[in-house]
């Protein structure tokens, strides 16, 4: 029976016919409606064409040159990564490496030195081999041979550098050591702490070059990661995989949309019922 509140100065209203009302009475209707939604909505997304995906990663500054070989690498290569990524999606790569029918593209995996490239296509055979050209051709655009040897040589002066620098700097440790002994008691003669401290004074000179040499290659190798587009080499970290197919995606986001679609006709089904009822009894 409706509840129905009828005033003198107020028209006749039938709070059963409120959509949440409605919806609480007749919940049964509109669970049963929303599940049609959705059984439908993934059925339609199982009958719609899938699409394969293939994914290859490759990295920018893998093995021998490790971000913890000079300072400021990680963000050079984090920087080349992305400056990658958008050469593959808007110059050669994309063109020579992808066959009709495969959409190629590529991304850097968040604040990473990563690349994931991702080849579609209707066919699983035509992704894996339009991802692994794709990784192919970027891999031998990059890794020039002759840029890659003035990396290997700017990175063997810079060992050669740090090596000096921490000779250097024992030889300094070495010497003020020398000087407090000196200068403890007994106390040593005048010739011997003035010889003590030029020795010190040469030592931290020596110290000072090196650090300056040191310094420098770290400088000039950052200057060649930075500025040079092809200045990183790149590797290899992850090869092709089985494609992925859209159908379970289809399927979600079909079900999904269908429960919503289903869940809005039952509402509006109970309402429209609820006010039939209310305008009969009235």
């Amino acid at each position: 029976m409706s509840t129905v509140e009828a005033r003198e100065d107020e028209p006749i209203i039938d709070r059963t016919a409120a959509p949440m009302a409605a919806v609480r009475k007749r919940w049964v209707r509109v669970s049963a409606i929303s599940l049609v939604g959705a059984l439908l909505g993934v059925l339609v997304g199982l009958l719609i064409p899938t699409s394969q995906t293939a994914e290859v990663r490759v990295a920018v500054g893998q093995g021998s040159l490790t971000t913890s070989a000079i300072a400021g690498f990680p963000l050079a290569a984090v920087n080349l990564a992305s400056n990658y990524a958008r050469y593959v999606n808007s110059t050669g790569v994309a063109r020579e490496a992808t066959m009709p029918g495969v959409k190629l593209k590529a991304s850097q995996i968040p604040e990473s030195n990563v690349i994931r490239i991702e080849a579609t296509s209707k066919n699983a055979e035509d992704a894996t081999a339009a991802a692994t050209a794709a990784a192919d051709e970027l891999i031998a655009q990059v890794n020039d041979e002759s840029i890659q040897r003035e990396i290997k040589d700017t990175r063997d002066a810079l060992a050669a550098a740090s090596q000096q620098y921490s000779d250097a700097f024992a030889r300094v440790q070495s010497h003020q050591a020398e000087l407090i002994r000196l200068q403890a008691p007994p106390v040593a003669t005048v010739e011997q702490r003035d010889g003590a401290r030029n020795r010190l004074a040469e030592a931290k000179g020596a110290e000072g070059i090196a650090e300056a040499e040191l310094n420098a290659q770290q400088t000039k190798l950052v200057r060649l990661i930075s500025e040079n587009s092809q200045a990183a080499k790149l590797t290899l970290v992850r090869e092709v995989g089985k494609p992925t197919s859209s159908r379970s995606s289809n399927m979600q986001i079909g079900g999904l949309l269908g429960l919503v679609v289903g869940g809005a006709v039952g509402v509006i089904s109970a309402t429209a019922s609820a006010r039939r009822r209310g305008q009969t009894q009235g």
